[in-house]
């Protein structure tokens, strides 16, 4: 495995890549958990702030149970492949306006 040069280009790109994917594992799990409880909110389902749902908490135990831990990560890879283009563009590009402002790299 070749490491490319870590302040080129693809130096850049992959750790851009890395920095998409600590980014997925870090938020998909709130993603999940508010996507499902503004749903179960919406549609009058468990989760919602009604007496005895549980709110918030409720509807991270009842993905808990209903598909362990596992659950928080259902759609993963879509989040991760949407993440990725706006790290390999927004992350290198900062990068080298640092460079061409004299400011170095980070």
């Amino acid at each position: 495995f070749v490491v490319p040069d870590a302040d080129g280009p693809a130096g850049h790109a992959l750790a851009s890549v890395a920095g998409a994917l600590g980014a997925a594992v870090c938020s998909t799990p709130a993603d999940v958990l508010m996507t499902r409880y503004q749903h179960a909110a919406s549609s009058g389902g468990a989760g919602t702030s009604g007496p005895g749902a549980g709110g918030l908490l409720g509807c991270a135990a009842l993905i808990y149970r209903e598909d362990g831990p596992m659950g928080f990560y259902r759609g993963f890879a879509p989040f991760f492949v949407r993440l990725c283009p706006v790290f390999i563009l927004s992350l290198p590009l900062t990068e080298q306006l640092r460079r061409l402002c004299g400011l170095g790299y980070i």
